[in-house]
């Protein structure tokens, strides 16, 4: 019953793409100049965030904006979020889908997605600490923001907010004063916070973490190894590590301590240049070396490299159910820029090429929505390979 009724979704899903292609097609699109340069999609895969400007390949400027995209109705037209005027930072749904969130250097809107009604407008000006809102990140359960430090003025504080009130809830300053929090420092379920702070130490100390107190208990510590080269498992069961030199270790998080070790690149990666990815069943970790563009599949079952490829082309993303492993093109700017790799991990990791950049994948792990040579959302089906349907772009 359940196969039935996921074929039914996705087919009722493909039935609304043709309608809502047969729905634009009557509306000459030859007059606006307005191009997609980057989009968000909610963790159910519902709702679809597109940022449009006038020139995709340059900063945008006031003349760009958000639209939201419902993919359960996509016969009506797209949300165009007023509010928030010049588009230029980060966008957020919450794990509910219930909230969208945008954020800039200078303020935070978030909004309901039942009815796109702005449900809070925070301004840098006005909070107690200049905060960075183009760093956020929702609380598991969607009832609270996290704002992280302003590295600019290098006030090394996180602020965590309640959505519809606005309170700030409390700060938590940094354990030391040499590097600002980062969001990577925080587990996917909130449970565990990584000081890297200290410059001068060697280690990487893991504390306790609750929404309504903040840091608490230290835990444990680690090695500190690549700054940016870290991943939790998105249950955050499990954390990965990896050294310049191109070792990963991985770490169960109930324990901290250490399971697996593996070289999974050759030769040294440099900071900032490696990306990884557990999936769904915490039985793989994907890395991925932006230097030589090696992606390298670890089965941590067998503790055995499975697959590796010299063609990657982006940060790893695992399919839900584990079927297909995307690597693509982050938003570039670059027009000869537009390529994104899918392996088929069922099928000998059989290699299908899909011109676009910011690949979005749904949680049904068969539509793929990516921003395309023109510069307008494709939406692609990866099992069957086919492009299901380019979303002509919005009037305002």
């Amino acid at each position: 019953m359940n196969e039935i009724n996921r074929i039914s979704t996705i087919a009722a899903l493909l039935l609304c793409l043709v309608c809502l292609q047969s729905f634009y097609s009557l509306q000459a699109q030859e007059d606006t100049p307005r191009k997609a340069w980057f989009s968000t999609m909610s963790i159910d895969g519902r709702f679809l965030a597109v940022i449009y400007g006038e020139d995709t390949y340059d900063i945008p400027g006031v003349k760009s904006g958000v639209w939201i995209y419902d993919l359960e109705d996509l016969q009506s037209l797209p949300q165009y979020l007023k509010e928030i005027g010049d588009a230029g930072g980060h966008m957020e749904f919450s794990p509910n889908s219930k909230y969208f969130a945008y954020g800039t250097y200078d303020w935070l809107k978030i909004f309901d997605t039942e009815d796109m009604e702005l449900i809070l407008d925070l301004s840098s000006e006005t909070t107690p600490i200049r905060s960075d809102f183009g760093l956020i990140s929702f609380s598991p359960d969607s009832n609270y923001i996290m704002s992280f430090s302003d590295w600019w003025t290098m006030e090394h504080e996180m602020s965590i907010w309640r959505i519809h009130s606005g309170q700030r809830l409390h700060v938590i300053a940094a354990p030391r004063r040499q590097q600002w929090i980062r969001y990577f420092w925080l587990s996917p379920d909130w449970k565990y916070f990584l000081d890297w702070s200290d410059s001068d130490s060697e280690l990487i100390t893991i504390y306790e973490f609750d929404t309504e107190v903040g840091i608490g208990q230290p835990l444990g510590s680690i090695p500190k190894l690549n700054y940016d080269g870290t991943a939790f498992s998105p249950d955050s069961s499990l954390f990965a590590s990896a050294t310049l030199e191109g070792v990963v270790h991985v770490y169960d998080t109930g324990t901290w301590t250490r399971t697996h070790s593996a070289p999974l690149y050759e030769g040294a990666c440099g900071q900032y240049a490696i990306r990884m990815a557990f999936d769904y069943k915490n039985s793989s970790l994907a890395a991925f070396c932006g230097v030589d563009r090696v992606l390298s599949v670890w089965d941590l079952e067998s503790n055995d490299i499975v697959f590796s490829a010299d063609n990657g082309v982006g940060p790893p993303e695992f399919t839900v159910n584990g079927a297909f492993l995307v690597s693509g093109r982050p938003f570039s700017g670059v027009p000869e820029r537009f390529d994104i790799m899918v392996w088929n991990q069922e099928q000998d990791h059989e290699l299908a090429r899909y011109p676009g950049q910011n690949p979005l994948l749904h949680p049904n792990s068969e539509l793929m929505a990516t921003i395309g040579p023109d510069s307008r959302v494709w939406i692609w089906n990866i099992k069957s390979k086919d492009l299901l349907v380019i979303l002509p772009v919005p009037r305002q």
